[in-house]
This record gives structure tokens, sequence and C-alpha cells, in this order.
């Protein structure tokens, strides 16, 4: 058993008070922003000193770490489910058009990105390698520049949105779509040659039957 087991709350005590702070953290961001975040306010909140935060979890930097990891947990997994009904042609549009929804459909990350200057969410982004990572495997281009590329395609949308949803759905459709068209369609195709290659030998032996056929 662990050293911090609690009897009343039947588990880990260090872990429930982790959880915790990080969901008093994550209230805090929905509703105020993320650069309006108060250790202070979030200790006070949780039923403890700001000491223990910084046991716990740590600082804001900490904090901030540990409440992304969590909600972009559930983004990643809306949009992992909407992409595996999407046909394999279309994979990439319905990957954007789902992290958006999904991104914008969170109290916490969307509260992030509206509080956020590009920059300085940049400074959060810009290091981390599973943003390109997670494009490249939602949109299922295994290339590294195109995932990028994607990825600044849904933070641009995200910080400029359109007033009206058919308007971007319409940018998608006619400027984002043709361009990822051509990638997707060649991955699809080299997938079935893959798939559906026979060897010489075997094409020459039914080459052969068929000649000699009457």
């Amino acid at each position: 058993m662990s050293p911090y087991s609690d009897w009343l709350l039947k588990g880990d005590r260090r872990g429930a008070a982790a959880d915790r702070i990080v969901s008093v953290a994550a209230k805090q961001i929905a509703r105020h922003g993320l650069d309006r975040l108060n250790l202070d306010a979030v200790a006070r909140e949780a039923g403890c000193s700001r000491a223990t935060v910084y046991r716990h979890i740590g600082g804001k930097t900490a904090i901030v770490d540990a409440v992304l990891a969590r909600n972009i947990a559930s983004v990643t997994s809306d949009i992992q489910r909407a992409v595996e009904s999407a046909d394999a042609r279309r994979r990439a549009v319905t990957a954007i058009t789902a992290s958006l929804t999904a991104i914008r459909n969170d109290p916490v990350v969307s509260a992030m990105v509206a509080t956020m200057s590009p920059a300085s969410l940049g400074s959060y982004l810009t290091p981390s390698s599973e943003i390109p990572r997670s494009a490249s495997t939602f949109t299922g281009l295994a290339d590294d520049t195109a995932a990028q590329w994607i990825s600044r395609v849904v933070m641009a949308f995200l910080f400029w949105p359109t007033t009206d949803p058919a308007l971007e759905s319409e940018m998608i459709e006619r400027f984002v779509y043709p361009v990822l068209k051509d990638a997707t369609e060649s991955r699809v195709s080299a997938s079935a040659a893959s798939e559906s290659t026979i060897s010489p030998a075997r094409t020459a032996t039914l080459d052969s039957n068929e000649e000699d056929s009457p």
C-alpha cells in the first residue's frame, strides 16, 4: 500500500490532492484565462496552502502543464473518434474540422486560446513534438512538414475565426482540402498498390495461362 494511502479516500492521498489542485486550476483557467491563473487563489479554492500546491504539483508552469495534459487527452480522444469513421481520402479534412470543434468545446483549452497571445501560446506549443505527431496520426499523413502545416492551419482558425461557421467550412473545402487531397490520395493509392502487388513470376504464370486458353 502507498505510504500516502488514506482510508478516508480509499486510495492514494497524494494523488487525490494533486488531482484536486489540477481540477481547481482548470476551473480557474476556464473562468478567467491562463494569464490570470493565481497560485494563491488555486490554493484557497482547493482548501490547502500555497506550499502544498508546490509540494504536490509545482509552480505555475507545472500546473499549466498538468492541466493541459489532462484536457488535451480529452480533446485528442474526441478527434480520434471522429477520424476513425472518416473516409480515407477525407481523413485529413475531418481531422482539421474535428480538432477545431473539440478545442472550441473544451472550456479550458478554448479559454487558453482566447486569452493568450499567439506568441505566448506558441512558447508552449513550439517545443512540443506531441502536436505535429498527433497531427500526423490523425490525418494519416507521415509527412512531418505537412503535419506542421496542418497544426498551424488549425491554430490560424482558432486565433482568427470566422463569424460564420459555413464560411469556415467552405474555406477548408476550397483551399485546404485540395492541398491535402493529392497527398492523401497518393498515400491511399500506394497502400492499395502494395496490398495488390503480384510477384513477377506469378504474373508471368497468369499471362501464360491466358495465352494457352482456347
